[in-house]
């Protein structure tokens, strides 16, 4: 059954864009601008789960069906499939501020930030991130989650199609099939508690001990 998008209002574009290759100060003024409707846009993917018969909910048990609702509904582009449609890339937004949220609320010493740190390398250059954990064996303070949410809606898209082309790559003059190289890989199937996941590697990073609840739900 597909969802019902009718109340769904979608992140304008130009959020969804990759802020590192953008002006800093064009960059910083989209975060402020995500910070200020955070709390509307968390507001708005309740009520795109509550027309599906869901509710949004902070427990590991709200968060795993989160996390399965996700998966099943995760849609492509019409003109690109290997890449979630530009209403999914808002919907993806919208969880990785609800999940953003969530660590924070965990380990409130935890809070949203703009990156700046990194250069246009790193994926969450110039973009909103979770900072201030306490290491746990990382040097990086901050989490991704908004880009890795990205990255998880296209390996839910890779893995339902059984893997896109990948064409090939020149490496030092070489040219190298990559699609013969993947088809020599045994494929990893999607971590379905990939949302947990990131809570207990939030624990970690924040020095838990590893008795503690946050390391040992399931």
């Amino acid at each position: 059954m597909s969802l019902d998008w009718s109340a769904y209002t979608a992140l304008p574009p130009e959020y969804l864009q990759p802020l590192g290759e953008i002006p800093r100060k064009e960059a910083r003024s989209l975060y402020h601008g995500l910070m200020a409707m955070r709390e509307l846009r968390i507001e708005i993917l309740r009520g795109l789960l509550a027309a599906d018969g869901h509710a949004l909910d902070a427990s590991d048990e709200g968060i795993d069906a989160l996390n399965s609702w996700f998966i099943e509904n995760t849609e492509p582009a019409a003109d690109e499939p290997a890449l979630p449609s530009l209403r999914w890339a808002s919907v993806t937004w919208d969880v990785g501020l609800f999940l953003g949220d969530c660590m924070i609320a965990r380990f409130p010493h935890l809070r949203w930030e703009f990156e700046t740190r990194g250069g246009k390398s790193y994926d969450g250059y110039q973009s909103a991130v979770v900072f201030g954990f306490t290491s746990g064996g990382s040097r990086n303070p901050s989490f991704t989650v908004l880009q890795t949410a990205m990255d998880y809606a296209i390996e839910i898209l890779d893995d339902r199609a059984g893997g896109f082309p990948q064409g090939e790559a020149t490496v030092r003059g070489i040219s190298i099939d990559l699609d013969d190289i993947f088809s020599r890989i045994e494929p990893v199937p999607v971590n379905r508690r990939e949302f947990l996941t990131w809570m207990q590697v939030a624990a970690r990073r924040n020095n838990l001990s590893p008795d503690h609840p946050e390391l040992l739900s399931n």
